[in-house]
C-alpha cells in the first residue's frame, strides 16, 4: 500500500488500527539499502521488522532481583 502511495492514515484505518502503530512499524521494518552505485536507499521488509520487535521484546524483560543477586530461583 506504502508503494501505491495511499497516505499512512488512510492505511491506519483500513487495518483499524492506530496511526502511531504503523509509523512505528514502518520505521522498525525499514533497511537502509545500497544500490550498486554506492547510493542508499530505504525498503520496507516484513522479515526485518519481526526480527527487530523480537530482539526489543527480547531485552524489554526485567532481570530477575534474585538472578542479579546470584540467589537461584531453584534453590
Amino acid at each position: 500500500m506504502l508503494r501505491l502511495g495511499i497516505p499512512k492514515v488512510k492505511i491506519a484505518k483500513a487495518l483499524g488500527t492506530a496511526c502511531s502503530t504503523l509509523y512505528a512499524e514502518i520505521k522498525r521494518s525499514t533497511a537502509r539499502q545500497m544500490r550498486s552505485d554506492w547510493t542508499y536507499y530505504d525498503q520496507h521488509f516484513a522479515e526485518t521488522g519481526q526480527i527487530v520487535y523480537e530482539r526489543n521484546r527480547k531485552n524489554a524483560v526485567k532481570p530477575s532481583k534474585l538472578i542479579a543477586r546470584g540467589i537461584s530461583p531453584d534453590m
